[in-house]
C-alpha cells in the first residue's frame, strides 16, 4: 500500500518533480465521489509569500485531470506560519489552513473549506480566529480573542468578540475555487473586522 501511495505521488507531482522542496502539504481522498483516488498538493510560490494549490482528479486513470489555483494561502518563514491541508472525511470537502502563531502580539488562524458540489469545487466556508495578546478594554493583561465563521453556501454566520457571541444569516456568498485567492474575505467578516479597528 505504501508503494502504491509513493507511485501516485510521483505521478501527480510530475509537473514539479525536480524540486520537491516546494511541496508544503499533500492529501488524498475521493472528492468527486466516483471511486477513483484524488490528490491535493500545496506548493510554495517562489515569487512571494503564498502557496498554490494543485488538484489531481482520478489519479492514475485515463480520466485524470488537473486543476490549478494560485495564491490560495499565506506562508511565512517560521514555525507557526506554515499552511496545511486537512481532509474532511465523508463530506467531499477539505480545508486550506493558514496561520500566524509565531511572532508578535497578533496571532491568527484561517480555515477555508473547499467542497465538491455540482461537479465543481466551491469555497463553502471561511473561518478566521484571532488573538490580541495585549488584551483590550479594562483588562489589558487578558488576551482578547475574536472570530468570524461563515457558511458561504447558506449565509449562516457566527461572530465572537471576547465573551460576546452573535449568530445570524446573511445573503449567501458562494465563490468558485477557480475565482478564489487568499485576499478574499466575506462581507460580514469585513464589516466585523472594521468595527474592531474603530
Amino acid at each position: 500500500m505504501r508503494a502504491i501511495a509513493i507511485l501516485l505521488c510521483f505521478f501527480a507531482w510530475g509537473a514539479y518533480a525536480s524540486d520537491f522542496s516546494k511541496v508544503v502539504d499533500s492529501r488524498f481522498d475521493d472528492w468527486n465521489d466516483n471511486g477513483n483516488r484524488d490528490q491535493i498538493v500545496m506548493v510554495k510560490n517562489i515569487d512571494d509569500s503564498s502557496v498554490d494549490l494543485y488538484i489531481y482528479l482520478d489519479v492514475g486513470t485515463q480520466e485524470s485531470s488537473t486543476i490549478y489555483v494560485p495564491k490560495v494561502a499565506w506562508i511565512g518563514g517560521a514555525w507557526g506560519q506554515l499552511p496545511s491541508l486537512e481532509v474532511k472525511t465523508g463530506t467531499n470537502s477539505f480545508l486550506i489552513n493558514s496561520t500566524q502563531w509565531a511572532i508578535g502580539r497578533h496571532k491568527w488562524q484561517l480555515s477555508v473549506t473547499v467542497s465538491f458540489r455540482n461537479d465543481q469545487f466551491v469555497v463553502s466556508g471561511w473561518k478566521y480566529s484571532g488573538l490580541d495578546a495585549s488584551g483590550r478594554g479594562d483588562d489589558p493583561e487578558e488576551p482578547f480573542v475574536f472570530a468570524c465563521d461563515v457558511n458561504l453556501l447558506s449565509g449562516d454566520f457566527e461572530i465572537y468578540e471576547g465573551d460576546l457571541e452573535k449568530k445570524g444569516q446573511v445573503q449567501p456568498e458562494p465563490i468558485l475555487l477557480a475565482d478564489f485567492d487568499m485576499e478574499f474575505t466575506p462581507d460580514i467578516c469585513t464589516k466585523f473586522f472594521n468595527g474592531l479597528n474603530n
